[in-house]
């Protein structure tokens, strides 16, 4: 508001320099006739409106210009907000999916080792409970190796999310 008040302040301030320029005219040239000063003083209104008109335009331009810069701005700081807001749910889920991996853990070596158990009790050999804990351990890596790229891909969407926000809380700050 106060850029356009500045501006609003600016146009007032060319149009009375303007009309004491003149009056400075008509008052250094007492020797006209009636008709002559009817005429300078209608040339004088007609360039006074011109004036106005030309200032007035160019303040509305300058007004729709500022406008647009507001507008992109709280775009901006929408926008940035949204990522912030993207990448707080993004780390929260992250966290959420790291500890459900380690409970899923937690439950599968239990159930691995119940499984080795019994398997240990029923095997009538060194080679069949082998083989079991051979089946266990390769299911085990199976699902750790699975965890592991689910966890860099997480982490590497993560890490994107928050190189944008960051670019974006730059970006806002510049402005």
């Amino acid at each position: 508001a106060t850029a356009l008040e500045a501006l609003e302040s600016k146009r007032e301030q060319i149009l009375r320099e303007r009309q004491q320029e003149q009056h400075a005219e008509i008052a250094a040239r007492p020797d006209l006739s009636e008709e002559e000063m009817q005429k300078i003083l209608k040339q004088h209104k007609e360039e006074t409106e011109l004036l106005n008109g030309k200032l007035s335009s160019d303040l509305a331009r300058q007004q729709a210009q500022i406008n647009l810069k507001l507008n992109e701005r709280m775009k901006a700081k929408k926008l940035a907000a949204q990522n912030r807001q993207h990448l707080e749910r993004a780390q929260e889920k992250a966290e959420q999916q790291k500890e459900m991996q380690a409970l899923r853990q937690d439950q599968m070596r239990d159930t691995e080792h119940l499984v080795m158990a019994q398997a240990m009790k029923d095997a009538n050999t060194s080679e069949g409970a082998e083989d079991v804990i051979a089946q266990v351990l390769h299911v085990r890596h199976a699902q750790e190796l699975l965890d592991l790229r689910e966890a860099a891909e997480s982490e590497a969407m993560l890490a994107l999310t928050a190189s944008r926000s960051e670019l974006d809380s730059e970006l806002e700050e510049r402005e």
